[in-house]
């Protein structure tokens, strides 16, 4: 080791605050960064594999294609796997109590294609051969039909036909309803059977991704070796690149006409999305993210080392006197860099990784919960995944803000001489313009006398040290307030995404119920277990007076969704809703109306709307109604079997009172009203309209399992939903992120406080020789306190005069970078401006008070005698 560097040593060695707090924000920096990508990478392989179990690991497939179709596709270059299910036919279940699936639909597979699929047994085995088959669960939960294990299965086999062509599952049932609401399947469906098959049922297994919600049949699986040529097969196939199957399969869609799909889950967690907003807001994010980390970590070790520089002004000069080059100086700063990273580094990555697996220990059953909100519950284990890609990632930017912190005070240190050392005049400005500077208010002078003169006059002649300070406290700002819009829209935006439904419980009472609905709407809000509860009615109807009704932005919307280039060509559909007697007039009220004064023919309309870009997976909301609106005139909307089209019936005239921005209980909430359509709001006692099936019940209950029981005995209540535990998982959702968040918020605003501590309490200890002066000549303890409180209040407003603007500009970054895909409104960070605010002017005083207390213990005389070394 050169001599150097072992005067670096000693350097670091005598000032062990320094090179203390300097590896504190380095390890707080590299265990931030640490803990981001793990958390990062434990996340994705989780929902990687979740994704995965839901839905097999297969990239992309092609339905109902012939056997010479499919060694095409598992022949080409750029395919690496494929396998097959073999349509085997649909059976007539009798036994089905869901009039929209009354097929069993069998398939066959062999073991790479049980491997592939999704295919998790909940009881039993898998098939072995071609007289063993597994059921769904849901062919019983669903379907009403039990079987059991070993039960023997005799199918009649064969196509389903309509107009001369075979369905498939793609093919939902379509029929016409009868008066009481049960489906009567076409007359232009038919089953043609063509075999007769005898099963052995050997498992039951989980309900199948790859069958569709309107899929008419359950899917059976039984064993095949896939050897039929003659046969239909869906073919799934994996790609050598990931990157490569949307241009794959987009040619056989388009160029070859087949159908099919691409596993878009999955390959979103391996990189590939068709959403290029999706992408860029995500890596928006993430790039803010590590700019905000690695901001406030060049902040805290730049000014470490500037300080450092400052505090070794007369060593470097006179090793500059003896002879010590401009590179073996600037050596020396970066060998103290290259120590102080040796040290940080290590110790911040086992900081990050250790923080974030008791973190995850601590969340427990939360974190479980959490998981299951995002992909449903699965037999997936959530665990922490170490990336050393993501390690590598922290080593790299850890070295990257040391590099980029030691480079200016490096160069700093190299161009000190000896005289400038001496007479320690590098930080002393004599500028002109300064000068005209040094004169101090009559203000000043009054409220704190000659020591706020004094502390005025050596922030002009000194204001390179004190421009660090500033600096200091104007990156805590920013630091502090963009983490917390980080965290803002963050919350804000998954917030709006899992906000599903403002009720726990919704059923329907039955259309033989009709005539008491308010009876059974009484005897459900008499459950103890009910704190709230609302029925309504709906029906829908054409608007004839659109053109006087819609924005021009509404008109737009729906131009573009139905494609007419004139709005004048299209129908607009309307909900009329109504509403039982509490329910309506609690919502009236809250509009600040009297429901009183409203009649028959006065409606309340629902003005907002949303455009969804499918392409790319943006959400927008926007006023889809005029607020002027008088009069909405509609009529009853019919289907004629004969035309295939809708036709006009009677039309009706309704008195608009207002038009509102939310709905009533029950139909508030992402899933609660559809988009781009008109909602009217009226008195349930004054609907009169055809077509009303039944009514809804919307249930706010304080104890969802015991409500749910009790509606199962009340007469004229069915189809009980309870969407309770989706939303207690919405919420756990938004503790576990708030957990991270304000994590997140604690570390960014330790590196800040740390940085201006730091600056604060060094550039006071290198003013103690001024200090002892004063003492010496006569100024008490409280005429320090007055030019400590001056220059607090200096550090703080300069501060806050900069890092406000700032960091409302950065603001508005991260608010462009999220609004990409989600339209939340522009948020400020209120809270958070009112704490910096109050914070700034603390941390500070705190920091004065510390450094002035240490100072004060130290020898009058020995501190003159001193030198500055």
């Amino acid at each position: 080791m050169n001599i150097m560097n072992k005067v670096t040593l000693q350097s670091m060695k005598k000032n062990k605050t320094r090179t203390i707090v300097t590896i504190v924000g380095i390890i707080l920096s590299v265990s931030m960064v640490t803990a981001v990508t793990t958390i990062v990478t434990s996340l994705q392989n989780y929902l990687y594999e979740s994704a995965v179990y839901e839905n097999g690991s297969w990239h992309g497939m092609f339905q109902n294609i012939s056997y010479e179709k499919g060694e095409e596709i598992a022949h080409d270059e750029s395919v690496a796997d494929t396998v097959y299910t073999q349509y085997i036919g649909y059976a007539k279940m009798e036994a089905s109590q869901n009039d929209f699936k009354p097929y069993l639909y069998v398939i066959g597979g062999n073991d790479e294609t049980f491997g592939t699929l999704p295919i998790h047994l909940t009881e039993g085995r898998l098939p072995q051969n071609d007289a063993e088959i597994i059921l769904p669960n849901h062919l019983e939960s669903n379907g009403g039909v039990r079987y059991d294990i070993n039960d023997v299965l005799v199918l009649p086999l064969g196509d389903r036909i309509s107009g001369g062509y075979k369905l498939f599952q793609n093919n939902p049932i379509t029929g016409e309803y009868d008066d009481k609401g049960n489906i009567i399947i076409s007359d232009e469906e038919t089953l043609e059977t063509n075999t007769l098959k005898q099963y052995t049922i050997v498992g039951f297994y989980e309900r199948p991704s790859f069958e569709n919600y309107t899929a008419p049949g359950y899917t059976a699986i039984t064993f095949s070796d896939l050897s039929d040529q003659s046969a239909v097969y869906d073919v799934y196939y994996t790609m050598k690149n990931p990157q490569d199957v949307i241009d794959f399969s987009n040619y056989y869609f388009f160029e070859e006409g087949l159908g099919g799909s691409t596993n878009n889950e999955v390959l979103m967690y391996q990189g590939v999305s068709q959403y290029e907003t999706y992408t860029s807001s995500l890596n928006g994010m993430i790039i803010i993210l590590i700019l905000i980390i690695m901001t406030g970590s060049i902040a805290l070790i730049y000014n470490a080392f500037s300080i450092s520089v400052s505090e070794r002004t007369v060593q470097f000069g006179l090793l500059s006197s003896i002879g010590a080059t401009k590179k073996q100086i600037r050596k020396s700063v970066r060998f103290e860099a290259l120590v102080l990273g040796l040290i940080g580094i290590p110790l911040g990555i086992l900081a990050g990784i250790g923080g974030i697996g008791v973190t995850f220990f601590l969340l427990g059953d939360k974190l479980k919960t959490f998981t299951t909100s995002i992909v449903g519950g699965n037999s997936v284990q959530f665990h922490m995944l170490v990336s050393w890609v993501g390690i590598a990632a922290a080593v790299v930017i850890a070295c990257i803000t040391l590099a980029v912190s030691v480079i200016k005070p490096a160069f700093r240190a190299s161009r000190i001489t000896a005289i400038e050392a001496i007479r320690s005049s590098k930080d002393i400005s004599d500028r002109k313009a300064d000068r005209k500077n040094h004169k101090t208010s009559k203000l000043t002078y009054k409220i704190f006398g000659l020591p706020g003169v004094l502390a005025k006059k050596y922030y002009t002649r000194s204001a390179k040290k004190y421009r660090a300070t500033i600096i200091s406290l104007f990156m805590s700002i920013v630091l502090f307030v963009s983490a917390s819009s980080f965290i803002l829209y963050l919350t804000s935006s998954v917030n709006n995404v899992y906000y599903r439904a403002d009720y726990d419980i919704t059923a329907t009472i039955s259309s033989d119920y009709a005539d008491s609905k308010e009876e059974v709407l009484q005897e459900v809000r008499n459950l103890g277990s009910v704190d709230k509860a609302s029925s309504s009615v709906m029906s829908n109807f054409l608007v004839e007076n659109g053109e006087e009704l819609l924005t021009d932005e509404g008109k737009a919307a729906l131009m573009d969704k139905y494609g007419f280039d004139r709005f004048e060509d299209l129908s607009v559909d309307m909900f009329l809703v109504g509403f039982d007697d509490e329910t309506y007039e609690n919502y009236v009220t809250s509009l600040g109306l009297n429901p009183e004064t409203l009649g028959e023919n006065d409606i309340i309309i629902y003005g907002l709307g949303q455009t969804i870009d499918y392409k790319n997976g943006t959400v927008k909301s926007y006023d889809f109604l005029k607020d002027t609106a008088k009069t909405v005139k509609f009529s009853e909307k019919t289907y004629n079997n004969e035309t295939e089209t809708y036709e006009k019936g009677e039309e009706y005239s309704f008195n608009v009172v207002t038009t509102a921005e939310s709905m009533p209980f029950g139909y508030n909430g992402r899933d609660s009203v559809s988009s781009n359509v008109v909602y009217g709001v009226v008195r349930d006692s004054s609907y009169v309209f055809e077509g009303v099936m039944g009514a809804a019940l919307y249930i706010d209950s304080n104890d969802y399992a015991k409500t749910e029981k009790e509606l199962g005995e009340i007469n004229g209540v069915s189809s009980v939903y309870n969407i309770a535990a989706e939303i207690e998982n919405s919420r756990t959702l938004m503790m576990v992120i708030n957990v991270f968040a304000y994590g997140f918020i604690v570390l960014i605003s330790l590196i800040s406080v740390t940085n201006v501590f730091n600056t604060i309490v060094t550039n006071l200890k290198l003013r103690q020789r001024d200090f002892a002066m004063l003492r010496s000549v006569g100024m008490t303890k409280g005429g320090f306190r007055r030019m400590m409180i001056f220059e607090c209040l200096i550090y703080g407003t300069k501060a806050l005069l900069f890092g406000i603007p700032v960091s409302f500009l950065i603001t508005i970054w991260i608010y462009s970078s999220v609004n990409v895909t989600w339209d939340g409104g522009f948020l400020i960070p209120w809270s958070a401006y009112g704490i910096v605010i109050v914070s700034v002017f603390i941390v500070v005083l705190i920091s004065m008070v510390y450094a002035m207390s240490k100072i004060n213990r130290n020898n009058l005389v020995e501190t003159l005698r001193k030198d500055s070394i």
